[in-house]
């Protein structure tokens, strides 16, 4: 189960040092990089990372509604909090310390400036940690919105959980294209 779980994490990633140097050769021919230049290929993973920069921020957010919500019905229960509250939560945190670490700031370093190869071995190496790390954080993300699920189908009625969770996917929806339209802005 691990390992099948582990396989779907890591899709499509070079996952070994021979895989990741044949994925830099193969990304500088697609990219279209001369002999001896890496400018392309350094332009094609320094925007995937600016996308995996882009995703995390978006799922950070996300999970502090979320857990905003989890927070709200954790205070407004006159017992103690439920197993599901707890439980997202602590899902919640997680999946925000694994996005925290995607959004680390990455500086190339002397020596990765004076070899360009061993550079782009590098880049395809922080590439790969950083979408492992996001696609880790968007499963505890997920599975924490099961958990607010189940907290609202056991503590408030069907109907009532149904608007809440379509009120919640309402809100992330509207915050994605207000991000996008403020995109086209600055690209336009």
């Amino acid at each position: 189960m691990c390992e099948k779980i582990w396989q779907i994490i890591c899709f499509q990633l070079p996952t070994t040092k021979e895989g990741t140097k044949k994925h830099g050769e193969k990304l500088r021919k697609m990219v279209g990089d001369a002999e001896g230049s890496y400018d392309k290929s350094f332009d094609h993973l320094y925007g995937t990372l600016s996308i995996l920069d882009t995703k995390a921020s978006s799922l950070l957010a996300y999970n502090s509604i979320i857990m905003a919500i989890f927070s709200i019905f954790a205070t407004t229960l006159n017992s103690k909090p439920s197993f599901p509250i707890v439980s997202g939560l602590i899902l919640l945190l997680t999946s925000s310390g694994f996005l925290l670490f995607i959004i680390w700031v990455h500086w190339s370093t002397t020596d990765d400036l004076e070899n360009k190869a061993n550079h782009l071995y590098t880049l395809l190496n922080v590439r790969r940690s950083r979408t492992i790390r996001y696609r880790v954080a968007f499963i505890l993300s997920a599975l924490a919105m099961v958990f607010l699920f189940i907290f609202l189908l056991r503590y408030l009625s069907v109907l009532s959980g149904l608007l809440i969770l379509l009120i919640i996917l309402f809100i992330v929806w509207i915050r994605k294209k207000l991000a996008l339209l403020g995109k086209e802005a600055n690209d336009g």
